[in-house]
């Protein structure tokens, strides 16, 4: 065989042995265009446009903050781009779950970001602890795994990796990241807000059914079976030890589960979200700093009033209850269906208690079950 033609054949061989064969000029975003039916807080995917473009750096808010990393490859979707080193159908998969949560994402923070239809939103997932490693490195990014992902200020991008086998807790990880993601593309920044609004949001937004086979998302999910269930957590806490509102918005009482009760109570109700949105768009306005804090709680005062919040914020949590308590490892739910797959970490048996009893007569409660219900097999 002729030298020249040889060296044709190489080379074609090795793009057909490249995991970025196949990829193509970066497309805008108005040519992958998603379709949704949204319905309240469930989005359904009717189609989307997924494009692999290689190691072909897209447009993105973190600007040439991202770097190619050996082995990944960057997928665009309407409003995200996922850098990855898994398959094309996994990397479809994460950017659907994205655009269908992205309507949600906008009805949370009240508005859209500035150039989203000209930039997408950046996602890096990697396929194992390792893999997300050589990712951070060529960031420049050193990070210590202390969670499934972490979203970096100055990089507006997103790091995920898949800790743990549970696939709602991988999905639950991401969705929460990308809230973070969202505000931080939005004003900049997430540190113009308190500290128990970004994560009370991030974790009441993913909170979340998912139904695999009307590929179907249902966000702020208040009352649900699968970990991590903040409501079931931060109403044990306020059975045993309570707190009010106001204990929350000054700090000295908080975590992940306490947050999300807070921010599930103002979003719960229409005049409370009615005032809670104007409170967002009054904090988003100020700078960055050290007195986000006390500024978001006198203007929560201001608006709800000090002692009646916290009178009204108790007797909303003395009226709550969660329909379900988990006890050991691993219950996945796909729609309204819940599967074990065992492995239990403390006894015998995969467990999750149900608070109903066999008499109960089923009363309608708004946060009981907000998801719909897939047909009967």
């Amino acid at each position: 065989m002729p030298r020249h033609l040889l060296t044709i054949a190489i080379v074609l061989l090795t793009l057909l042995a490249s995991p970025f064969a196949g990829a193509r000029e970066i497309p805008p975003p108005a040519s992958t265009p998603v379709d949704l039916i949204v319905s309240g807080r469930t989005s359904t995917l009717k189609s989307i446009v997924v494009e692999n473009v290689g190691q072909e750096i897209p447009q993105t808010f973190s600007k040439d903050r991202l770097k190619n990393a050996a082995g990944y490859v960057w997928f665009v979707s309407r409003h995200y781009a996922l850098q990855t080193d898994y398959d094309a159908a996994r990397a479809r998969h994460l950017l659907t779950l994205l655009e269908l949560a992205y309507p949600h994402y906008v009805e949370l923070f009240g508005r859209e970001i500035a150039g989203i239809d000209q930039t997408r939103m950046a996602v890096i997932y990697g396929s194992s602890t390792e893999s997300l490693k050589v990712a951070l490195a060529a960031d420049g990014i050193a990070w210590d795994f202390g969670g499934g992902g972490i979203t970096y200020e100055g990089f507006n991008a997103a790091f995920n990796y898949p800790s743990g086998t549970l696939q709602y807790h991988q999905r639950y990880i991401m969705l929460h990241e990308c809230a973070h993601l969202y505000q931080m593309c939005l004003n900049g920044s997430i540190f113009n807000t308190p500290g128990w609004y970004y994560e009370g949001v991030a974790d009441a937004v993913s909170h979340h059914v998912w139904d695999e086979s009307m590929k179907q998302l249902t966000m702020m999910v208040f009352d649900k079976p699968t970990i991590n269930n903040w409501l079931d957590t931060g109403l044990g806490i306020y059975a045993k030890e309570p707190f009010k509102a106001s204990d929350i918005l000054r700090g000295t009482r908080g975590g992940r589960d306490l947050n999300f009760l807070l921010v599930s109570y103002f979003t719960s109700d229409v005049e409370r979200l009615m005032r809670w949105r104007i409170w967002q768009e009054e904090t988003f306005r100020q700078a960055p700093g050290s007195t986000a804090a006390a500024d978001g709680e006198k203007r929560i005062d201001e608006l709800f009033g000090g002692e009646k919040l916290d009178a009204d914020f108790d007797a909303w949590l003395k009226a709550r209850k969660s329909s379900f308590h988990y006890v050991d490892w691993g219950w996945e739910q796909d729609a309204d269906a819940m599967i074990s797959y065992g492995w239990p970490q403390n006894g015998a048996f995969s467990q999750t208690d149900l608070g109903f009893s066999p008499g109960d007569v089923a009363k309608f409660d708004a946060l009981v079950m907000d998801y719909p219900l897939q047909p009967q097999s």
